[in-house]
């Protein structure tokens, strides 16, 4: 289980981008945050990967709190999908059919670009059965992408715990 406890993240300008954020993700949930551009929705990836510091509050992994030392460790256990790929050969949904395959106990999905309604699809699917075979997915994107919207077509007899970040930085 990833648990953040009222986790504050600020940018490295000192700005703080999100504010006593909680919540629970359990395994073979999905829980999508959704936010504007600049919201922090990867600023938050970073941080459940050990990658940034929290100004405030904790993350933990099955009981454990994530910090610099355990950071490394807990990633073991973390797939991660970036905002962006490196190489226009590799598209969104070939990167999730790869982690697919990893069984890890989370999946971290950034605003994923999708070329098209098969690659959007099979997404969904993928994204579903990671969750079914018991692996927490938490997918960040704008509320308006067509992946939230495809996967609560799907996802109708199991609920998407949906929080919204603000870009005027007020707590959810």
């Amino acid at each position: 289980m990833l648990e953040l406890k009222d986790v504050s993240i600020c940018t490295p300008n000192g700005e703080r981008l999100i504010s006593r954020l909680s919540f629970r993700l359990r395994p073979g949930q999905l829980v999508c945050i959704t936010g504007d551009k600049g919201c922090g929705k990867t600023l938050l990836a970073r941080a459940i990967l050990g990658l940034w510091p929290i100004e405030s509050g904790y993350i933990s992994y099955d009981g454990a709190l994530l910090n610099q030392r355990s950071a490394a460790f807990m990633r073991r256990f973390t797939s991660y999908v970036p905002q962006s790929l490196p190489d226009d050969k590799v598209s969104a949904v070939t990167a999730i059919r790869e982690v697919a395959s990893l069984k890890k106990n989370v999946l971290i999905i950034d605003c994923p670009t999708l070329a098209n309604e098969k690659e959007l699809e099979e997404a969904a699917l993928l994204i579903r059965q990671m969750a079914e075979r018991g692996t927490a997915v938490l997918l960040l994107c704008e509320k308006n992408h067509s992946l939230l919207s495809q996967l609560s077509t799907m996802q109708h007899e199991r609920n998407i715990e949906l929080y919204e970040l603000s870009i005027k930085h007020y707590a959810l």
